[in-house]
């Protein structure tokens, strides 16, 4: 065997590794003509001398020794990983970045250990990884448009949730709308006809049911002795009449009460029916208002306006 000095020694394993690329030192070892033992102290000192680089993955048991700038072999090597830590790299390699918090446990702790294929760092207080050949500026970028993604998306839930909400809202106006044409149409229903109809059971026959039709009649005396002229008959029942009504050459809307009394519910009950029809409305009764409705009818006269005061919020404003 030929004799070596150190020096000699070194720079064959330097010509070695450029052509075969990342080795273990048994394979240093055949090239040179030495023992695996004396390789590696050779490879040891070629990388205290930076000439050489040392892989955190092991080879069966050894690392793997290669020169700068052979980092891309390294993945020559993925076989030799765990199959968790090759799911990771997989993953890392193909989107370059990685968040971690966002990664299932079992590749965040793959990650940690991928030192020769997983490069982290921070940006605010979030742990990303980098593919090892991918460049900082690449990363960077990938990370402001993930972040760019990641606001895009949940603005968008965001707004997903709002146009849900107000779909829910819309349909409970619908329905509340739904529930008053209901109701009105029930209404209207008994307004020319004096029978209704009951839909039978299976087991019952059809039966009819006559709905009194006295006070309406009494109704229809007073307004004849009065001169008011009936143009339509809205609504009734034996406790009340809604009726479109012409007296004093003005349309209105006549609500009758068959009552001894007349309370401020009625009153309220009166004006959102005219309310509806865009009318004027006058009450008919047997009875007079309770002292609550008095009251009411009384204020609403007095009453020249409301106005919102708005010099406490002015104030507040200009305090320091």
């Amino acid at each position: 065997m030929v004799q070596m000095n150190g020096k000699e020694v070194k720079d064959q394993i330097k010509r070695t590794l450029e052509s075969r690329g990342p080795s273990l030192p048994v394979h240093i070892a055949k090239v040179i003509g030495m023992s695996s033992l004396f390789a590696s102290a050779f490879l040891s000192e070629l990388s205290s001398e930076g000439i050489v680089k040392i892989s955190h993955m092991k080879v069966g048991g050894s690392p793997l020794y290669f020169l700068p700038g052979q980092e891309r072999k390294l993945e020559n090597f993925f076989n030799f990983l765990s199959s968790k830590e090759r799911e990771a790299v997989n993953l890392l390699k193909d989107k370059k970045i990685l968040n971690d918090e966002k990664q299932e446990p079992a590749i965040r702790v793959a990650l940690r250990s991928l030192k020769d294929f997983a490069s982290a760092f921070k940006k605010g207080d979030k742990l990303y990884w980098r593919y090892f050949l991918a460049s900082e500026e690449e990363t960077k970028n990938l990370t402001v448009e993930k972040e760019i993604h990641s606001e895009v998306v949940e603005e968008k839930k965001i707004e997903e949730k709002k146009e849900e909400q107000q779909e829910i809202e819309l349909n409970k106006i619908k329905e509340k709308v739904l529930k008053i044409e209901s109701e009105e149409k029930k209404e209207v229903a008994i307004e020319q006809p004096s029978t209704i109809i009951i839909k039978p059971s299976k087991h019952k026959k059809q039966r009819k049911i006559k709905i009194k039709e006295d006070f309406l009649n009494e109704i229809k005396r007073l307004f004849a002795q009065k001169g008011i002229e009936i143009e339509n008959i809205e609504s009734f029942d034996n406790k009340q009449v809604f009726a479109r009504i012409r007296m004093n050459n003005s349309i209105l809307l006549g609500v009758a009460y068959n009552k001894k009394k007349i309370e401020h519910e009625d009153l309220i009950k009166a004006y959102k029916k005219s309310a509806a029809l865009g009318m004027s409305y006058c009450i008919f009764s047997k009875g007079e208002l309770n002292k609550k409705a008095k009251e009411t009818i009384e204020a609403y006269k007095k009453l020249f306006g409301v106005e919102k005061i708005s010099f406490f919020e002015e104030n507040s404003e200009n305090q320091p």
